[in-house]
């Protein structure tokens, strides 16, 4: 796994720290609940606290 959170990391220019919850939570199909602006734009599982809490 961990080169596969390197080439997220890469390909979507993500910290590796970013990229291994983007890489967790979308190879798990879980929610990636965050205020990170930018994992908000490269990561497909992210969703941001508000759209979270509605969703409850």
């Amino acid at each position: 796994p961990l080169e596969k959170v390197l080439e997220v990391a890469v390909e979507r220019d993500l910290t590796f720290y970013d990229a291994s919850y983007a890489y967790a939570a979308e190879t798990l199909g879980l929610s990636l609940v965050t205020q990170d602006r930018e994992l908000l734009r490269k990561s497909r599982a992210a969703i941001d606290v508000a759209a979270f809490l509605a969703r409850l």
